[in-house]
């Protein structure tokens, strides 16, 4: 029996069409499931005070802040305010991401940038990045 004979005779086999649809709905189902998750985890990880937004434009001069990943996101939280805001991607937030991502216990930074606001969330656009120095 030739290989398209045997191709043929299985696509005629209802409970491959059955088991094949079971196994695409789980791949989709799982794929759906871990974007969830991901987003679930930024939510979680960015706990801003929405009620009170800061306005579009501001700038943060030589603000300490402490960096850390909240999935494939760059989350800074302002040490004056306790405010946590998302960065925006950029090379800046790509490279103290990847730096955070290298050495956990390397979250002091000085940063600079530009407040952004965006569905009653806001948003920092990093402009100028440099290390605090570990304490």
């Amino acid at each position: 029996m030739t290989t398209s004979k045997r191709i043929r005779k299985l696509l005629r086999w209802p409970a491959f069409w059955i088991v094949s649809t079971l196994i695409l709905a789980g791949v989709v189902s799982n794929l759906a499931s871990g974007q969830g998750e991901q987003e679930a985890a930024e939510k979680s990880a960015v706990q801003d005070d929405t009620s009170v937004l800061l306005r579009e434009g501001m700038r943060i001069e030589a603000g300490a802040a402490q960096c850390r990943s909240a999935g494939e996101r760059l989350v800074i939280e302002l040490n004056e305010s306790g405010r946590s805001l998302v960065a925006l991607e950029n090379l800046a937030s790509q490279r103290v991401l990847q730096a955070v991502l290298d050495d956990a216990s390397d979250r002091q930074w000085i940063v600079n940038g530009q407040v952004t606001e965006f569905q009653g969330r806001n948003f920092l656009l990093l402009e100028r990045v440099t290390r605090a120095g570990k304490e």
